[in-house]
């Protein structure tokens, strides 16, 4: 019903990953049933995610290399650090979720798939058009406008840090030719990644976990309503009630699966990702438009893209996932209040049922958390632009 609506944006974001790296995730295309298959000799191959590795590991000594540097000025310390940590963050959790956990992703989205066979709701094509927005609006251009700018960043400045190409500029500019000809070869490859990444990033971000939230809040949605109906007789009352209870705890199996396969390594990167992504690439974004040199390289839209795509991308599955949370508790709630007293092993389960969390760690989300997201990040943004005045 829900997770199914897009289910063509699924296949396509699938194909365009495995355009640079099989993807293992597959969704055929028959429609009854809707199943996510693993293709196995997708992972027999280890070269592509080597290369991946080693470009990972790369980028991260190159950034600690020339931040060691003097005589930078904050603004290219602050670029520097952004791609020597948030594209290894990324590729780790692109890697982690999507190839790694492969197998407890399928088997995630076939339970919602199977679940929400319930729903009946006529609000049900108004929730599918929200998530189709979602996934059309944060997921598609972050897939296709992010290696643009970042090839293009490349190709312009070369010898860019934390890149291969400022290795490679460094050793060679007594070699024109030679050294142009490394350059041009490095920028293919990284351009490889980016499309990987990006294509991989957004897929698992918004296709796979977006989705899988959105859905349990419908699901929930719809569990609660059926209690809403004014004249209902005591015992209609406590089979709905039990009713109700049942799916919910059919509910609590999806999210016992959603933390097993997002809590370890994806949900603590990705809050990680978005934190330091959207504190750098702001004060980057605000620091090129004061100096003047926002336009003068088609690559530094990558920093407002980065910027945009991480608020919006915190307001969505951090509250999505705080809502689910602080709903799952008004619903046990109102289920407590609502049991019969003519049924005492009712009430005891209802007592022991315990709210859903998605949980990142040994932490979970709140309503809260994508606040604090935000204020941090901007806290931190100011702290860094009243340190680029002072200097």
């Amino acid at each position: 019903m829900i997770l199914s609506s897009i289910s063509d944006l699924t296949r396509f974001q699938i194909k365009l990953i495995s355009c640079f790296v099989p993807c293992p995730i597959f969704l055929p295309r028959t429609n009854n049933p809707i199943l996510y298959k693993v293709l196995y000799k997708a992972l027999s191959n280890p070269v592509p995610l080597t290369v991946c590795a080693l470009f990972d590991i790369f980028l991260a000594s190159s950034a600690i290399y020339h931040l060691t540097r003097t005589n930078l000025d904050v603004t290219t310390k602050a670029s520097i650090t952004f791609f020597g940590a948030i594209l290894p963050i990324a590729i780790l959790m692109t890697v982690s979720s999507l190839y790694i956990n492969a197998d407890k992703c399928v088997t995630l989205l076939n339970f919602i798939l199977s679940y929400e066979k319930f729903l009946k709701s006529e609000k049900i094509r108004i929730y599918q058009k929200i998530l189709k927005l979602i996934v059309r609006l944060l997921g598609l251009p972050g897939s296709f406008l992010a290696p643009i700018f970042l090839i293009s960043m490349n190709i312009i400045e070369p010898e860019r840090a934390p890149f291969v190409g400022s290795v490679i500029w460094a050793g060679s500019r007594t070699e024109y030719f030679a050294g142009h000809s490394i350059i041009s070869i490095a920028i293919i490859g990284q351009g490889w990644i980016y499309c990987w990444l990006s294509a991989g990033a957004c897929m698992a971000i918004f296709n796979v976990f977006t989705a899988t939230i959105f859905s349990i809040w419908v699901c929930l949605v719809e569990i609660k309503s059926w209690t809403k109906f004014t004249t209902i007789s005591k015992f209609s009352l406590a089979a709905i009630l039990i009713q109700q209870l049942t799916k919910y705890n059919e509910l609590k199996i999806i999210e016992s699966q959603t933390n097993a396969t997002f809590r370890a390594m994806f949900l603590p990167c990705i809050i990680l990702l978005f934190a330091v992504g959207n504190i750098l690439s702001t004060f980057i974004s605000i620091s090129y438009l004061r100096d003047g040199t926002l336009f003068q390289n088609f690559g530094h839209f990558y920093f407002l893209l980065v910027s945009l795509e991480t608020y919006l991308g915190t307001l969505c599955f951090g509250t999505l996932s705080g809502k689910v949370n602080k709903m799952s508790i008004q619903f046990l709630k109102n289920l407590e209040k609502r049991s019969v007293a003519d049924y005492p092993v009712l009430r005891k389960r209802i007592k022991a049922s315990a709210p859903i969390r998605i949980r990142f760690g040994s932490n979970f989300f709140t309503i809260l958390i994508p606040l604090v997201m935000i204020g941090v990040c901007i806290k931190w943004t100011v702290k860094l632009l009243l340190i680029k005045t002072e200097c």
